[in-house]
């Protein structure tokens, strides 16, 4: 998803004093240094031409916005609303600070506030597409992807060479699983912006989900041409790379992708996978574990981690990761088997049978886990019950020799 990030309430619109004072000086400088991507020297300057004292009206509330944007720009959001705020005290209809504070608050999280903000600035200025951009934005957050799309669809008919809205409804029909339609989004997108990285990782990500593996592949290859750093395209490549068995160029999409962003938790995810084919099963749990701190509520992370436990022989925590998996997701039939299994390893053959009991009833033709059922019944001397696991095993199309030798006797009568 990306907004379009604007940089309003330009320097053109300040009205020079007659004398051409300090202050519009310094004002000058603040936005030359703010468009240079310099924002703490353009912070300083605007610092300046507000407390000389000569600017007043709209001169001041332009200031105070663009000096609230520098703050933005510098993640300072409380600082930058006090800004937006004095802008709007000073301007009350003043649609670009509102869209800009609404873009605070929704930087802070708080979207409904944002939608507020939005929502005066197209009162106070119909046309303005936007802040139709950046509200529609806000509705994806709060899960309104209908007066989303809507928002979207008004922003491009009111520009429809506007790129960012292209991009940002293609994303909202990819949520909402429309592949096609956001496809055709980010077709336009890239068209109208060919170097428009996040508009190639958008498309990508659909045609992986659609299983185009190669295509996917030239979008993400094509998105880190473009931003060389770009965290998430690293950590989506290097996701293909390991799938396709390239670890090494896996691993090394990984770290950088986790250079740039040490926050991106799927990239923990996958480097874990990569270290688990590796054989470096204590660094594989150090980024299951790190990948579980960014995000508690995935049992993905719990599962693997439980995977990796497991094979180090520390049942108990990884019966504990399991239970975390299937707490957060009962219908995890993997977690239940996976338990299982461990259970079995640890001689709780009843607990282990309960695993398979409940992982079959969600996947009927689980084979391996009426084959390891068939076990954990064997062990408590349950022969008929063992033979029918064993039997269904073979019928479901898994039959390692061990099976075959097994049903080869004779069926026990018990």
């Amino acid at each position: 998803m990306k907004r379009c990030w604007i940089l309003l309430a330009m320097m053109g619109a300040l009205t020079a004093p007659p004398a051409f004072g300090d202050a519009f000086d310094d004002a000058k400088k603040g936005e030359a240094a703010r468009d240079a991507g310099d924002f703490a020297r353009a912070v300083r300057y605007y610092s300046r031409a507000i407390e000389s004292g000569e600017l007043s009206g709209s001169n001041l509330a332009i200031i105070f916005n663009n000096r609230g944007e520098s703050f933005r720009h510098n993640r300072q959001l409380s600082r930058a609303v006090r800004d937006y705020n004095q802008a709007i005290r000073l301007r009350p209809k003043y649609a670009f600070a509102l869209n800009n504070r609404g873009f605070a608050f929704e930087g802070m999280g708080q979207f409904d506030r944002a939608i507020q903000d939005y929502d005066q600035a197209i009162s106070f200025k119909p046309d303005f597409s936007a802040a139709l951009n950046n509200r529609g934005n806000a509705y994806i957050k709060k899960g309104r992807l209908k007066d989303a799309v809507k928002d979207f669809n008004q922003a491009i008919v009111l520009r429809p060479d506007y790129a960012f809205a292209f991009n940002n409804r293609g994303y909202t029909h990819k949520v909402m699983g429309q592949n096609s339609r956001a496809i055709e989004d980010f077709n336009r997108a890239i068209e109208l912006s060919p170097k428009f990285a996040d508009a190639f990782i958008n498309r990508g990500e659909v045609f992986e989900k659609d299983k185009k593996i190669g295509k996917a592949l030239e979008d993400y290859s094509q998105a880190i041409r473009l931003r060389p750093n770009y965290g998430r395209a690293l950590a989506n490549r290097g996701g293909i790379l390991f799938a396709r068995g390239l670890l090494d160029q896996a691993a090394n999409d990984l770290d950088a992708a986790l250079r740039v962003d040490p926050e991106l938790a799927r990239a923990y995810l996958v480097r874990g996978l990569v270290l688990r084919k590796k054989g470096q099963n204590k660094r594989a749990i150090d980024d299951f574990s790190h990948a579980i701190r960014l995000r508690p509520g995935d049992p993905v992370f719990f599962f693997n981690r439980g995977l990796e436990y497991e094979k180090g022989l520390f049942y108990d925590q990884a019966i504990k990761d399991y239970d975390r998996a299937i707490r957060l997701k009962p219908g995890y039939a993997r977690a239940l088997y996976n338990r299982g299994n461990t259970r079995l390893k640890q001689g709780r053959f009843e607990r282990a049978i309960d695993d398979y009991d409940r992982a079959i009833r969600l996947e009927s033709k689980y084979a391996k886990a009426y084959g390891n059922r068939g076990h954990a019944n064997e062990k408590l001397g349950r022969a008929r019950r063992a033979f029918l696991d064993f039997k269904k095993t073979y019928e479901l199309g898994l039959r390692p020799a061990w099976l075959i030798e097994k049903l080869r006797k004779k069926t026990p009568d018990g």
